[in-house]
């Protein structure tokens, strides 16, 4: 809503309106990012212990601040491969 309102403000510059719609796009990826990695994180906190990636990796001593950033990388790398994907079909 706030951004809404900001936008109705700003729409008369061009310029402005590009940089908010750029923003506007990495916040969203960030957090589709941050919100893939919880939940790779919670897969394998919770899943199969024996087949969880946690073990796999033999992180099961490490802090859960390694743990959350080995999610966001496999995360990160899920997104970019998706947007990858993307953008090959159009070329």
């Amino acid at each position: 809503r706030v951004i809404s309102k900001v936008r109705q403000e700003l729409i008369q510059n061009e310029d402005i309106n590009a940089i908010l719609e750029l923003v506007i796009l990495i916040w969203r990826l960030i957090m589709f990012t941050h919100i893939f990695a919880c939940i790779w994180f919670y897969i394998g906190a919770n899943g199969d212990s024996e087949q969880s990636w946690i073990v796999f990796y033999e992180m099961e001593e490490f802090s859960t601040s390694t743990k959350y950033i080995n999610s966001l990388y496999f995360a990160i790398i899920g997104v970019l491969t998706i947007v990858r994907q993307q953008i090959n079909i159009y070329i």
